[in-house]
């Protein structure tokens, strides 16, 4: 439970600083890998289940770029109309 306070903390800091909120993911990999190596993982348990994850998140990040394109190919007749018809208009 500490360690998700932690990390909550950290988050919550970083939102109120403005600054980049890599620093509390970090920070939040380092609470908790301390908090697994405290619960008797060892340290190539932690390594793989961390390399694991990478995996499963990369796969994940990979889609949202080509979400991003199909909105913006969606979207953009639309805008170009729009453009289009307020320059008739002036």
């Amino acid at each position: 439970m500490a360690a998700i306070v932690l990390f909550c903390l950290a988050l919550l800091v970083c939102i109120v600083l403005g600054t980049n909120i890599l620093y509390a993911l970090l920070a939040g990999l380092v609470i908790f890998t301390l908090y697994g190596k405290k619960q008797g993982f060892s340290w190539k348990e932690l390594g793989k289940m961390i390399c694991s994850g990478v995996k499963t998140s990369a796969s994940v990040l990979l889609v949202f770029p080509l979400i991003g394109i199909l909105t913006a190919l969606i979207g953009a007749p639309f805008f170009v109309y729009l453009i289009l018809k307020r320059e008739k208009t002036l």
